[in-house]
């Protein structure tokens, strides 16, 4: 006979603040220590008692309204622990006057990335494989796609740097105060500890790159959650 699990309604759930786990003033804290709210569900019958991670808009509105940070904390460092914290990165925002100037040595050395108002290649390969016929022309004039062509550029600038070994994914979403969401420059994040660059180099990218001010940790815009 299979298991019947069955999640009692919300208005029947048993919620609690008080944390599975607790860390000084970090408990209530969505981005220091991970959050949980207890509720009763039914198991073949029995009520049992288990519990979720608690994340919703409001964490996701606070985390952005924090100063970003100068130095890590301990706790956000991944550990032998079955909960992985927050992804961070470190790096800078990327405001209007780099961009412009990224978008413009990118146009200098013909480094563009071109996209039709979408930006998953797999569309494109299943337009062209669903409708042979169909020719680019077709589909009207391109948008520049910033964020792909500033990653194309990045990594061009690392390669003559001869800092290949840092190639890959160096634009990301972040959240911000105010703005909730900003590109940045990622130098590296909480789980690339083992292979951060070292200060020099960071001052080198700091320095090509005409960024503002030191490099400051950042919550990822979309995993800033507790996990498994």
């Amino acid at each position: 006979m299979p298991l019947a699990i069955h999640i009692v309604s919300s208005k029947d759930a048993v919620k609690t603040k008080k944390p599975l786990r607790r860390r000084k003033n970090k408990a209530q804290d969505p981005i220091f220590w991970p959050r949980y709210n207890e509720y009763t569900v039914q198991v073949s019958g029995r009520f049992v008692q288990t519990s979720c991670m608690l994340t919703s808009i409001q964490d996701l509105v606070y985390i952005a309204s924090l100063t970003p940070l100068t130095r890590i904390p301990r706790c956000l460092i991944p550990s032998s622990d079955n909960l992985k914290p927050p992804t961070m990165h470190y790096g800078w925002l990327i405001d209007e006057t780099v961009k412009q100037s990224l978008l413009e040595e990118a146009q200098k050395k013909n480094i563009a990335d071109y996209m039709y108002g979408f930006h998953d290649p797999d569309f494109w390969e299943n337009l062209r494989r669903l409708n042979p016929g169909v020719q680019d022309s077709d589909l009207g004039e391109p948008d520049l796609y910033v964020d792909g062509t500033l990653e194309l550029l990045v990594e061009a600038i690392l390669e003559e740097m001869g800092l290949d070994r840092w190639m890959s994914d160096h634009i990301n979403y972040v959240l911000v105060p105010k703005k909730i969401t900003a590109r940045a420059f990622t130098v590296y994040t909480n789980h690339e500890m083992h292979n951060s660059p070292s200060d020099e180099i960071i001052e080198r990218l700091h320095v090509r790159f005409g960024f503002t001010g030191k490099p400051r940790w950042y919550a990822d815009g979309a995993c800033f959650q507790w996990g498994d």
